[in-house]
């Protein structure tokens, strides 16, 4: 993978505010975006895939090596520390990041160190239904393929209005169970994938 250029850094950390105004780089702003998309783009454990419509990007998705570590490297690697401080000495208030990160599953976790992770998927909410997200996940399980990973796994907020259960499920991941971290319950899902 190739580091992102500036101008698409910038695209994908401004879409993933619009789309995402609840996460954690959302709530650091648009500065920490940018940094968290940078390290992201050069970094040897992690791979961001975007699709491009009007010169702009559509859609973008994140896959992780390595990610039961990724907090750590980010903490350290990135202004989040120093953008955690600002915010809890200032007026806006980071919920969850100052909490210990304690991840509990009902059942043996199917994400182990050794599994990949799909830490992001967004789609610009105007291009949602066009196919983007599949086309995403497509780059990303070529990617990982090629480096010769037997599955993958993502998790996201186990409520019933999530659309994104369904998205999963529709594109061949399997339900695994329920994990709890900082605080949120999130489903877990794997999808197997084809060795090379």
């Amino acid at each position: 993978m190739n580091p992102l250029s500036r101008v698409r850094c910038r695209q994908v950390a401004r879409l993933h505010l619009e789309c995402l105004p609840d996460s954690t780089v959302s709530r650091l702003g648009l500065a920490y975006a940018e940094a968290f998309y940078r390290y992201l783009g050069r970094s040897p454990h992690e791979a961001v895939f975007t699709e491009v419509a009007d010169d702009e990007v559509a859609g973008a998705c994140v896959v992780s090596l390595r990610p039961k570590n990724l907090r750590w490297r980010l903490l350290f690697r990135t202004p989040l520390l120093f953008r955690l401080a600002l915010s809890v000495l200032g007026t806006r208030r980071v919920r969850h990041a100052g909490r210990r990160g304690e991840t509990t599953v009902h059942g043996p976790d199917p994400l182990n160190a050794s599994t990949p992770e799909l830490i992001l998927i967004f789609t610009a909410p105007r291009l949602r239904s066009a196919g983007i997200g599949t086309r995403l996940l497509g780059q990303c399980e070529r990617f990982l393929e090629e480096r010769g990973y037997a599955q993958y796994g993502v998790r996201t907020v186990a409520a019933p209005d999530n659309r994104a259960r369904h998205f999963y499920a529709k594109n061949g991941f399997t339900d695994c169970g329920r994990a709890v971290d900082y605080g949120r319950m999130f489903q877990v899902f794997v999808k197997g994938l084809a060795r090379r």
